[in-house]
């Protein structure tokens, strides 16, 4: 039997590139300099995804976190920012779904069920959350406010970063 590649599995490692491209191009949206620093957090992404380096996958998605909340101040836009902020923490959730079950199952495990369940889950709470957090900012604001989005933005980026990267070496199983 031959030992299982160890690298992230392929769904949920593309699924979390498509969430960066689509964080990216709503930061790029509101501000031509976003496109650039999300392009940056994509190539460390994508880096992180071909070879299973676990720094980069919080690096990547970190800066286009970054990218977003840059876009965000400039734009002022509250729905595209939410929907960046959004897109990039399930950039970060996904990317480490991928590296998780790439360590754990190889990258030869038939996991697309599981993968795709865990992308649709993420997904909808995302936008849940989102629409909450739109709602909220509605209510609270009588027209756009930027503080109030940052302030938002910022409190999602925390949030994410409360529910750690639950980070343990996995090592196959000693025979």
């Amino acid at each position: 039997m031959t030992e299982p590649t160890r690298l992230p599995t392929t769904v949920a490692g593309g699924a979390a590139l498509a969430a960066a491209v689509v964080a990216t191009g709503t930061a790029a949206l509101g501000s031509t300099t976003a496109l650039g620093v999300g392009a940056l957090g994509i190539a460390v992404l994508w880096a992180a995804i071909t070879r299973g380096t676990t720094f980069a996958f919080d690096l990547g998605p970190f800066v286009v976190f970054v990218a977003v909340l840059q876009s965000g101040v400039a734009a002022g836009s509250t729905a595209l920012t939410l929907v960046g902020a959004v897109a990039a923490v399930l950039a970060w959730d996904l990317g480490h779904t991928a590296r998780d079950l790439g360590r754990q199952l190889g990258q030869e495990a038939d996991t697309t069920r599981l993968e795709v369940a865990r992308i649709l889950s993420s997904l909808a709470v995302g936008v849940l959350s989102a629409g909450i957090g739109f709602a909220i900012v509605s209510v609270v604001t009588t027209g756009e406010s930027n503080a109030a989005l940052v302030a938002l933005v910022i409190a999602v980026f925390f949030a994410t970063v409360a529910l750690g990267t639950g980070e343990r070496q996995v090592r196959p199983a000693e025979v």
